[in-house]
């Protein structure tokens, strides 16, 4: 039996056949037009990030790689965002494919469906009019919710939960500590296991992303193109596996789609196209030989970008903000940030001085003006950080 783990170490977990594995979800038969995790049994990372646009099967077919896990004893964590997304109203269809297809009785024969109870997944078996008759004795998933991790430390205790699933996890709205709570849950789950296999997924694809900065995965991100798959390992020596997901054998049934619904000019319809990051288009920085320079010593610090903010006037646009990457600051910097004030020159948003609401008043106006696109999405990021923390002052 081929297994793997690391170090050959009993005591740090479980052993997994992953050839049977393998084995197990090959005999699913698949569709060939939509995900195949398998190469993820073959990198050895400790985390899997899955990115791409929607209806590629990426979270059903992660879910049925975990039943096959599930056959040699592991159970999983299905973790979302906030405990609201984990609701049997939101979850009700998680396992729709899943049940559509058969995949469960083809994996455990004495088994034809799936039953849900208080936030944990159980094998069952139904008969002919649809009634539960049978159902396993210990559940094959529990789900999860970030905005809960500090509750789990004491309420939450599995030497089995080896499959780790953080679905959807980029989304509108930042949450400071986001990857903080999500790092805090997966050491409550593993403990000091180290069999752990973890999957981030997501049908958005932002460049911008906190977590991609946390991961220290951001330079390799923005160099991928769709199909692009990569291992990045940390400083430390934590291994990321990152993959733009693209399914070759859907490339002309999107072309076919996008020309009939989404072809139009417009890099906001990128991520729902599958033919780019999720851009939009920024005013870049205009030639102005008369503008006058009035301020060159703000900046703003976020997800380990400098960007700084020079404030200019001319007779054409009046006051305006351009917006360029910098490489250090100075003694005298005024430095906008997200995250707790250490420093005289630190401040939120609108700081302190009439200055700073002058300069973020251009912001409302639309007159910041960007020497990329890249830059522009750093800044409107920012912004939004700022007001989903309450710090628009």
């Amino acid at each position: 039996m081929n297994q793997e783990f690391i170090d050959n170490d009993k005591d740090n977990g479980r052993l997994y056949d992953i050839e049977q594995i393998k084995k197990d979800y090959k005999k699913l038969k698949c569709p060939a037009d939509v995900y195949n995790p398998i190469d993820t049994l073959e990198n050895n990372c400790a985390y899997n990030i899955l990115l791409s646009e929607r209806s590629v099967g990426k979270t059903t077919n992660i879910l049925l790689l975990a039943l096959c896990f599930y056959k040699q004893g592991c159970t999983t964590a299905y973790i979302r965002e906030s405990s609201e997304q984990i609701t049997p109203k939101k979850l009700k269809t998680l396992f729709k494919t899943v049940l559509a297809y058969g995949y469960v009785n083809k994996l455990f024969p004495e088994f034809n469906t799936i039953t849900y109870k208080s936030r944990y997944w159980y094998l069952a078996k139904k008969d002919e009019d649809g009634h539960i008759i049978e159902v396993d004795t210990q559940p094959f998933m529990v789900n999860m919710s970030l905005d809960e991790s500090f509750d789990y430390k004491s309420t939450f205790n599995s030497d089995d939960t080896d499959f780790i699933i953080l679905d959807e996890f980029i989304s509108n709205v930042y949450k400071k500590d986001q990857f903080i709570n999500f790092m805090d849950l997966h050491k409550t789950i593993s403990r000091e296991r180290l069999s752990v296999r973890t999957y981030l997924l997501s049908n958005t694809v932002d460049l911008e992303h906190e977590f991609f900065y946390e991961f220290m995965i951001a330079d390799k991100v923005k160099s991928l193109k769709a199909g692009d798959k990569a291992v990045v390992t940390s400083d430390l020596g934590t291994k990321v596996f990152v993959n733009w997901v693209d399914v070759v054998q859907r490339k002309k049934k999107k072309q076919k789609t996008n020309k009939k619904y989404y072809g139009f000019n417009n890099p906001k319809l990128a991520s729902i196209t599958g033919e780019g990051w999720q851009f939009a288009n920024y005013p870049h920085i205009p030639k102005i030989e008369e503008a006058k320079l009035v301020l060159n010593n703000y900046y703003v610090v976020f997800n380990e970008n400098l960007i700084k903010l020079n404030l200019y006037n001319c007779s054409e646009l009046g006051y305006y903000v351009t917006a360029h990457k910098a490489s250090r600051l100075y003694d005298d910097s005024i430095i906008y940030t997200i995250d707790e004030i250490t420093s005289k020159n630190e401040r939120y948003l609108q700081g302190f001085s009439k200055i700073d609401k002058f300069i973020w008043s251009l912001y409302k106006k639309n007159k910041f003006y960007y020497s990329n696109n890249s830059i522009g999405l750093m800044i409107e990021k920012y912004v939004k950080a700022c007001h989903s923390e309450s710090r628009f002052y």
